[in-house]
């Protein structure tokens, strides 16, 4: 049984056993209502409890409880046990809350009387009989410690607490008072009591430190040192109570119903006891991830002696290993920060550490956390400052593409990340007016963890009452000199007439540049002698057209601004600033370019591991502004572990790498770690854009994509065609053929259709997801149609319309017949009715008579008026004319022709149909052998079954002759072929044969045949089994339809033996738009020879 926990209770009639059930099991659910058998099970299960838990005592009844409710009382009379114990003659005299615990211990003969028959309950308790109590209570009989010779002079073998002493003492609990005397007749403390029954739950002082510092008693600071942890664990635990609410009275001598009452307690709450302090006899670890889901924090219960990386193992649920590159541990040895490779959202990850002491391991899965805009404010009347509640990725934070600006200027010139990674400062082409108001849109921006923005837009009005100020200038380059200002700058005439350097003891040269929206750059006339410089911007006598100002026409105050001309002596250097196996992005401290002739992988080379050896050589290209300096090594990837790189100038000046200054970057190699990167690509997110557009953004850049790999569905299941995928970094904007409106939307895509851009081209996941998008589509009138008998008009709109209120379809005030060129327009006959069809797509217009020349002349056209859909949209036009045309069954009502199969072909018809005659039908111009249809949606589904097998979907040609199919208008369909089905029909394998290409006697060579083209991207080294054969490399012939393996060789000749079984372990797709799946074999077929 799963019992939470249970209480004896001494009643007039004996014992009681009150059993409490846990009601989190689910197994006890059922036994709120027990049946006959399930009865008699539990009162089996309860006799046996009783037994083992309170083998001495006399219980008489269990009552069982389960959620508070009593759901079972069952006799126990029949257990055996011995007489109930005769109280002690003097038990009146015990406080009423200690007489229940002192009878359940006397019946357990834990506790005696004295040889007068009293207990004493009020008298202090001596060592010697606290000691036998204890060991009572917790030791079996057949345990005691009873050595030959006793430890202590006053608790020889003779003594009656013999036994139980020394077996305390064996058992750590207790000690003597000194050496030899163990000091039975004196009494016990309180504080002692609690410091002895926490030694009994294994527990030492370093178990327990800076517990007592938890204790709110007025005279905690009255408890020994030695005891006060001790105390605050039994207290903390209910083992213990204060003598009063606010006094725990630690060196109190403790009274024998005291100690009676506390080895109650410890019986009834053993286990919970046990947890307690279990818990604190190991340290238990949890873990929490950082925002990149590239590290881990971890937290420890108790300080650790030390961590390394190689004390960590971390693993995702399907088993790969994660590698720890980094551990840094807190001063006080509780917290850890480890940097991992890349964790993949929603994937659980286990961490466990690998120390005896540490208790795990701790479970953690990433999750999608939602990248939110927090603030949008105007800096200026040209920048707008956005902040996140994330740190972003730099790449999609700075991609103008990503922003939006209406107002009244044209657009974005740039957007920059700042220092705090959380912000970007969108800077407008031209500035914004005062109290001009503008709305910033934003999109596809990512978190560094991957998370996505949901389309968002702000609007913010622009204000700018600030006076711009200089804020400094920096040397930057023996002749250059950078000016920085608090905002965006500009001057109707820039100039340097603007500048004066030193009272114009210096001259400037050439014009000013603006390199920033709020960095001026200045050109020195000559180098300075080194020395510190003054200088002042907007000097006395500045024209009003070469002030520097800010965009509403603030000029800069006149003021000075210093800075120092030094000579740089200092070489530039460089840093990782990330790598993968395949490629290095270095950072360099300040600006590096090529001096004269020199050119960058020839006089200024990076190798890896080997340096100068060409297998080993990456390919250089350093960023536009200097700083920055990828490596590629797609040809020559690096090992995972420690890598060296080898960063090699020239030794001539003239074609070195260097800064400004002409500082050459001196030859150094660099140490830095590589992770394989084996984490699967994932979809990040799906963003709506409009009608067309669907963004889809990976988790990393990702190669092969395709949009025949989307699949996209809407509410109905209907497929909507995806024709063009273009990318922007990891961000898809899918393209579709036809508008997405009004319907909740399914976009997939299949397992491993593209991959990742690592070494290990790792492929994508499986991926579905749900998008709804409002309909904000006007409905248009399709068609208008007339049956022969002229009594019935069917009317079809685009989508789904209203049939109540305004805008109605049922509405007779909405129709009116016209003549063919919508002239003269009258009121449908009086009687009309009007019903929907199903779906609301439609109407059916039953005049109360036949309408003679229904179709011509007068009666030409029907106008609809402004209809209105479901959501509420209303028709474009004021009034709909439609010509009305005789009611048929053509090739143009139907659609969605598909094989679902080789010998099966499925197609939608727009209406409702009634009957169907499969005699008319042909595929391949052979008799069809079923034709059946099921009305739904206010479409018909048709199914026809072919004679014969399909040889190409593309291709096949289905007949219907006229009458094949008739309406629920009793329409009968026109003469119909349809020439080519969808291909929803998998791939089959036609035939596995091995040979022996090179002749000795050795196969080497298995090639597959398709029954149709398959996606290359789906087939891998590791698609096909073969046994006892190791597949070294597969292709995949132009037209797709074959699958070549190349094995390895056996050492000795095999051609004479049994061909190999070729079983094919991972699913694969065919190459049309629908990617239909062939699945993994669940055994494999043996090859043919030649």
């Amino acid at each position: 049984m799963n019992i939470l926990r249970d209480e004896l209770i001494r009643t007039r009639e004996g014992y009681e056993l009150i059993i409490y059930l846990d009601p989190q099991k689910v197994e006890f659910a059922r036994e709120s209502d027990l049946g006959g058998d399930d009865k008699q099970e539990l009162s089996s299960d309860v006799e046996e409890y009783a037994k083992k838990k309170y083998p001495n005592v006399k219980i008489h009844v269990a009552r069982i409880i389960l959620g508070g409710m009593l759901i079972s009382t069952i006799p126990l009379t029949g257990i055996a046990g011995q007489a109930q114990a005769a109280a002690p003659k003097d038990f009146s005299s015990a406080a009423p809350w200690a007489q229940p615990s002192i009878s359940r211990l006397m019946d357990l003969n834990i506790i005696t009387g004295d040889t007068s028959g009293d207990f004493n309950p009020k008298a202090a308790m001596n060592r010697d009989a606290f000691t036998t109590m204890l060991v009572k209570a917790l030791i079996p009989a057949n345990e005691l410690v009873k050595p030959d010779k006793a430890t202590f002079t006053d608790i020889n073998k003779n003594h009656w607490a013999y036994p139980y002493v020394e077996t305390a003492v064996d058992r750590g609990w207790i000690s003597g008072i000194s050496a030899g005397v163990f000091g039975g007749s004196q009494n016990i403390t309180r504080e002692q009591m609690a410091t002895i029954f926490v030694r009994a739950l294994g527990l030492i002082p370093d178990d327990i430190r800076g517990l007592g510092d938890t204790l709110t008693f007025e005279d905690k600071n009255d408890i020994s040192p030695f005891a006060r942890d001790a105390v605050a664990f039994a207290v903390r635990n209910g083992l213990f109570e204060g003598v009063t609410p606010t006094r725990f009275s630690g060196k109190e001598n403790a009274s024998r119903e005291q100690v009676a009452v506390v080895v109650d307690r410890f019986l009834a709450n053993k286990g919970s006891l046990q947890s307690a302090a279990a818990a604190l006899l190991t340290t238990t670890v949890t873990a929490s991830v950082g925002e990149d889901l590239s590290s881990l924090t971890l937290r420890f219960s108790k300080a650790l002696d030390s961590l390394t990386a190689a004390d960590i193992s971390i693993t995702a649920a399907g088993g790969a290993a994660l590698a720890v590159t980094n551990v840094n541990i807190s001063d006080d040895k509780t917290t850890a920060v480890v940097t991992t490779g890349k964790m993949t959202q929603g994937v659980p990850y286990t961490i466990t550490v690998n120390k005896p002491t540490v208790k795990g391991p701790a479970i953690v899965t990433p999750v999608v956390t939602d990248l939110l805009v927090t603030s949008v404010s105007t800096e200026n009347n040209k920048q707008i400052k956005v902040a996140f509640n994330q740190e972003l990725d730099r790449t999609s934070a700075q991609l103008v593409s990503n922003y939006t600006y209406t107002g009244a200027s044209s657009g974005i010139t740039s957007v920059d990340l700042l220092d705090d990674k959380r912000s970007v400062l969108v800077t407008l082409t031209q500035a914004e007016g005062q109290q001009a108001v503008g709305t910033l849109g934003i999109r596809n921006v990512q978190s560094v963890a991957g998370n996505k923005l949901a389309n968002v837009s702000n609007t913010v009005t622009f204000l700018d009452l600030t006076i711009p100020s200089a804020v400094g200038a920096k040397l930057v380059a023996p002749t250059k000199v950078h000016v920085t200002f608090s905002e965006p700058v500009t001057a109707s005439a820039l100039n340097n007439a603007a500048f004066s350097l030193n009272n114009n003891t210096y001259s400037l040269a050439s014009v000013p540049t603006i390199v920033r929206p709020n960095v001026i750059e200045l050109t020195l006339g000559s180098t300075l002698p080194a020395g510190d410089y003054t200088l002042t911007i907007n000097p006395a006598n500045t024209t009003s057209g070469n002030l520097i100002k800010d965009f509403v026409g603030l000029a800069v105050p006149r003021s000075d601004v210093k800075f120092s001309y030094a000579t740089d002596t200092l070489a530039p250097v460089a840093s990782v600033a990330s790598v993968t196996q395949t490629t290095v992005t270095l950072e360099f401290d300040e600006p590096v370019s090529m001096a004269g002739t020199g050119a960058l992988n020839t006089d200024f080379t990076v190798y890896h591991s080997n340096n100068n050896v060409a297998n080993y050589k990456g390919t250089v290209s350093l960023s536009s502004d200097g700083r920055s300096m990828t490596v590629n090594f797609d040809n020559t990837p690096l090992p995972q572990g420690t890598v060296t790189l080898f960063l090699n100038n020239s030794p001539t000046t003239t074609s070195q790498l260097q800064d400004a200054w002409g500082n050459k970057f001196a030859t150094a190699t660099i140490t830095t770690s590589v992770i394989a990167d084996t984490t699967a690509p994932t979809v990040a997110g799906v963003n709506y854009v409009d009608s067309t557009h669907v963004d889809v953004t990976f988790s990393e850049p990702v190669t092969g994509v395709d949009a025949a790999d989307f699949t996209l569905k809407d509410a109905d299941g209907t497929p909507v065609t995806v024709t063009n995928v273009a990318p922007t970094n990891n961000t898809y904007r899918l393209t579709t053929a036809v508008p997405i409106n009004g319907s909740t939307y399914t976009l997939s895509l299949a397992e491993g259709v593209l991959t990742d851009t690592s070494l290990a081209k790792n492929k994508n996941l499986p991926y579905s997801t749900s998008f709804t998008v409002a309909d904000t589509i006007a409905p248009t009138v399709t068609t208008g149609e007339y049956t022969a008998d002229n009594k019935t008009v069917l009317v079809k709109f685009s989508e789904a319309m209203t049939i109540t209120g305004l805008g109605s379809i049922l509405d007779t005030n909405n129709y009116r017949l016209a003549n063919a060129d919508g002239s003269s327009p009258s009121a449908l006959p009086a009687g009309t009715t009007i019903t929907q069809t199903a779906g609301n797509k439609g109407v059916l217009i039953t005049f109360p008579s036949a309408i003679s020349g229904l179709g011509s002349g007068n009666f030409g056209k029907i106008l609809i008026g402004q209809v209105r859909d479901a959501s509420g949209n209303a028709t474009s036009a004021l009034s709909n004319p439609v010509t009305l045309t005789p009611a048929a069954l053509t090739i143009g009502n139907i659609s969605d022709v598909r094989a679902i199969s080789n010998d099966t072909i499925t197609f939608k018809v727009d209406s409702y149909l009634n009957a169907i005659d499969v005699s008319k039908f042909t595929i391949d111009g052979q008799a069809a052998t079923s034709a059946t249809y099921k009305n739904e949606g206010g479409n018909a589904l048709v199914t026809v079954r072919a004679p014969i097998t399909m040889v190409n979907p593309n291709n096949v040609v289905m007949g219907i002759a006229a009458g094949g199919l008739t309406s629920d208008l009793n329409i009968l369909s026109s003469v119909i072929s349809q020439t080519g089905a969808v291909d929803y029909v998998a791939p089959a394998i036609l035939s596995r044969v091995i040979t022996d290409t090179n002749a000795n006697n050795k196969w080497d060579t298995i090639t597959v045949t398709f029954s149709e083209a398959i996606q290359p991207t789906s087939v891998a080294f590791d698609s096909f089994l073969v046994d006892g054969y190791t597949v070294n490399d597969v292709t995949v012939n132009a037209d797709g339809t074959v699958v070549t393996l190349k094995l390895r060789e056996k050492d000795t000749p095999d051609i004479a033996g049994t061909p190999p079984r070729v079983q094919l372990v991972k699913a694969i797709r065919d190459a049309s738009a629908q990617r239909n799946v062939l699945p993994a074999e669940t055994a494999g077929v043996t090859a043919a020879t030649v």
